[in-house]
């Protein structure tokens, strides 16, 4: 028997490479839950390389991206770039099959980000079809059916998704996120048997279980009845409801009532022991439509009314106005310059508190800044004075740079959006999970400088982005991005142990890794559905 020589056979290895077509590799799962699909996907994909003479040289990879839209898909958005731009660096695109490479309703937009590779000179080879892309009738018949198929299937589960929730809510369960304020959500077993007391950000543990709503603290049930009894005599307007709300000691979730949160709960039916599920819904991932009311699922007496349905129906007919209408700036001037008479100074703190005025949105709306408002009121100030305004102003205009600037660096993948009831912009990353933003102030004691960290009480459970500022709050000196808050307030000081439990970033461009990193490991703040 003749042997090859070691050194021959490495040399015919190298030749053989040098031969084979390189090509690249996409691979893009659904969910988190299909652990193992990239892994099949990628096996797949190299033995059809195998058996056709290809290489991989690059992977596109896209974990726990639907196939509805392109512009969610940050790998597939980078390999139709780097195809367009010149920049690819293989001859063929290797993909699992027809649904990997999308489910598009429109089955000719996936038609055009193959015909831009083809064009190119990179074709598309789908490695687990039973045709070859080679553009033959009965592949291009075969292969239009697939794509129509792959479109009705994600149009039939979202159809029984639809129709499981409607059901569901038919039947009186609670389907939707968090609890409002004055209830809480019980988790019942399939026969009905009370589980537990679901926490914020808490999802149930199984498909079979149902979620309903019992009443929260009797503090909480006091705030809301108070708000719809001032409500309902029509006298007062979202902003006084809040003020009053918040001198009487009543708070939403830790923290004070505002003119929006007032307006959101006046309009929930919930606390007349009504459930109204599907008044807004955006199908397959498209744009939120508002439905008619013939299309609301309601069923009355689903949960512990906190108000009687008379007080609700009067509050709906007397429910105030915005402020803005309400207030010219004259009256504006005016209510000022009373309270300026009564307290001898004004500030911020003594504006939110005094009655008879609009909300501060509305005053800056009409007059500008606070120097601005001081100096029409007739208020002598002092730097003082304007002092925490000013900072507090610093630090939203800092809030908005930073959210802004995530999301136009992921813009596929990150979106702002709002708990309810809540003004607080916070993060929603892959339509999985949120990331709060928490701004920490300097503060100097007794020579010692340390950073104040105070989060809200319905963030401290979600993955949270710190960021320290300057004391100028005209910049940010470190990001930190920790797996959750679960404080009340914290001294933050350098090299604290606190810290450590998550990523420090060197720049914002590493957000998005580093927030999916802290996900897959806790998985403990999933957006509730």
């Amino acid at each position: 028997m003749n042997y090859m020589p070691r050194e021959s056979t490495k040399q015919n290895e190298r030749s053989i490479d040098s031969l084979a077509i390189p090509a690249a590799q996409y691979v893009r799962m659904s969910s988190d839950d299909q652990v193992y699909s990239p892994a099949n996907q990628k096996l797949a994909i190299e033995q059809y390389a195998g058996r056709n003479n290809f290489v991989v040289v690059r992977t596109y990879e896209d974990p726990g991206k639907s196939g509805l839209h392109a512009h969610e898909r940050k790998s597939f958005r980078r390999l139709i770039d780097d195809v367009l731009s010149g920049k690819a660096d293989y001859r063929a695109i290797l993909v699992l099959d027809v649904t990997r490479w999308g489910r598009f309703q429109n089955t000719d937009e996936a038609a055009y980000y193959e015909f831009i590779c083809a064009s190119a000179g990179i074709p598309v080879h789908y490695c687990g079809e039973i045709f070859p892309n080679d553009l033959s009738l009965s592949s291009s018949l075969l292969k239009a059916l697939k794509r129509t198929m792959a479109a009705e299937f994600s149009r039939e589960l979202a159809i029984k998704v639809y129709q499981g929730k409607r059901r569901i809510a038919q039947m009186g369960f609670w389907v939707g996120g968090f609890a409002p304020h004055g209830y809480r959500r019980l988790m019942l077993s399939a026969n009905g048997k009370p589980k537990q007391l679901m926490k914020w950000g808490e999802q149930k543990n199984c498909t079979t279980d149902r979620v309903i709503l019992v009443l929260g603290p009797k503090r909480e049930q006091k705030s809301i009845q108070q708000l719809f009894e001032m409500a309902k005599t029509g006298e007062y307007t979202c902003t006084e409801i809040a003020r009053e709300l918040n001198a009487c000691g009543h708070a939403l979730h830790g923290r004070n009532w505002s003119n929006r949160s007032v307006h959101n709960t006046l309009i929930n039916p919930v606390y007349a022991g009504n459930s109204v599920w599907g008044r807004r819904s955006a199908k397959l991932r498209s744009k939120v439509i508002w439905n008619q009311g013939s299309n609301w699922i309601m069923k009355t007496n689903a949960f512990p009314a906190i108000v009687d349905q008379d007080t609700f129906d009067q509050a709906q007919e007397a429910i105030p106005k915005r402020s803005d209408s309400l207030w010219s700036e004259r009256e504006i001037i005016t209510s000022l310059r009373r309270v300026l008479k009564a307290k001898g100074r004004l500030s911020e703190s003594i504006i939110l508190e005094a009655r008879g005025t609009p909300a501060l949105g509305t005053m800056h709306r009409h007059l500008g800044s606070y120097a601005e408002i001081y100096k029409k009121v007739g208020f002598d100030y002092q730097p003082l004075d304007i002092f925490k305004g000013d900072q507090s102003a610093k630090s939203n205009r800092l809030r908005r740079q930073i959210v802004k600037k995530i999301c136009d660096l992921f813009p596929a993948s990150v979106a702002v959006t709002h708990l309810e009831g809540h003004q607080r912009s916070i993060l929603r990353v892959d339509d999985r999970f949120y990331v709060a933003l928490l701004l920490c102030r300097l503060r100097r004691k007794r020579g010692h400088s340390y950073w104040e960290v105070e989060p809200a009480r319905t963030e401290e459970e979600f993955i949270t982005l710190v960021a320290t500022m300057k004391e100028a709050r005209d910049g940010i000196r470190e990001f930190h991005l920790v797996p959750r808050t679960g404080f009340r307030s914290h001294r933050l000081q350098d090299n604290d142990s606190w810290l450590k439990s998550g990523f420090r970033l060197n720049n914002l461009s590493e957000f998005y890794e580093a927030a999916v990193k802290l996900h897959r490991s806790r998985k403990l703040y999933p957006i509730a559905s």
